[in-house]
């Protein structure tokens, strides 16, 4: 199943099962409250979207970039570290002729290493609720990005407007 149909899935996950029907436990409950001419048009709404989506995904699927943990190493990450958490050969004999311990590269090695699997359960556990954890934060870091620069380029124009030091942000 495509993203469009799980995120849909997921939102009414306790009405519809996999395959568009009302759950048993859910009909019950609608039963006791409506007609069945509602609950046929509440049915028929929600089978439309069910279907529509389904041909939705089919035919012109979402196009996902999918990152990986290794997408969001700082610079500084990205000499040390490779994709998968481990310090690169270069670094290690680095960092051991400036005297850092090697326990305690094991130990920035193994929290990498941590971070890294927990990325990919996230993402694991997004992608079965139809989303991509990667590419949200990734559009969180470039809204972050260009807030800033937007902020700071409003900071400098207040700067020579001779504003109130006070009132500014920074």
């Amino acid at each position: 199943m495509s993203s469009r149909l799980l995120r849909f899935l997921n939102f009414h996950q306790d009405k519809l099962n996999s395959n568009g029907t009302f759950k048993p436990e859910y009909l019950a409950k609608l039963e006791q409250t409506s007609s069945p001419e509602r609950i046929e048009k509440h049915f028929q709404v929600l089978n439309s979207r069910y279907l529509e989506l389904k041909v939705m995904d089919e035919t012109n699927p979402e196009p996902q970039t999918v990152y990986a943990a290794a997408d969001f190493f700082t610079p500084e990450e990205h000499r040390q570290f490779n994709p998968d958490g481990s310090l690169k050969e270069e670094y290690v004999i680095y960092a051991l002729s400036i005297s850092v311990s090697e326990s305690y590269l094991e130990q920035i090695q193994h929290r990498k290493q941590e971070e890294i699997e927990s990325y990919n359960r996230l993402s694991d556990q997004y992608a079965a609720r139809g989303e991509n954890f990667g590419q949200s934060r990734m559009e969180e870091i470039t809204s972050a990005k260009n807030n800033y620069s937007q902020l700071r380029q409003q900071y400098e124009l207040d700067l020579l407007n001779c504003e109130d030091l006070d009132s500014l942000i920074f």
